[in-house]
């Protein structure tokens, strides 16, 4: 079972180059070293933001927990709001904001 108070922070200075301003990513602090697989939440402030980008060789789903924002796949935008679930394929650029100015919390699943 995941739990959700056993994750840590990063910042961008640390691994995640991609986050700007008001956005938080969080790993999994529990020993796991999936080979196949990782788990992260994403915590977005208001006006927070991962600016586009691609995973050359990953696949990823996003939920949407908590909040409102906006996703941009291939250049094609999506409202989307707690409960949505996104697919992003290999080597497809996307992005994803917060548009409220409530918290929007996303939890992210990366597979090769």
């Amino acid at each position: 079972m995941i739990d959700l108070n056993k994750f840590i922070t990063c910042t961008d200075n640390l691994q995640f180059k991609e986050v700007s301003a008001g956005a938080l990513l969080g790993k999994f602090n529990d020993g796991i070293t999936p080979e196949h697989a990782s788990f992260q939440l994403l915590l977005l402030s208001e006006s927070g933001s991962i600016p586009e980008h691609s995973h050359p060789d990953k696949e990823e789903f996003q939920y949407v927990i908590s909040g409102k924002g906006e996703v941009s796949i291939a250049g094609r935008r999506a409202s989307v709001q707690a409960g949505s679930i996104i697919f992003i394929p290999p080597e497809i650029k996307h992005s994803i904001r917060n548009t409220e100015k409530d918290q929007m919390k996303v939890m992210e699943v990366y597979a090769k």
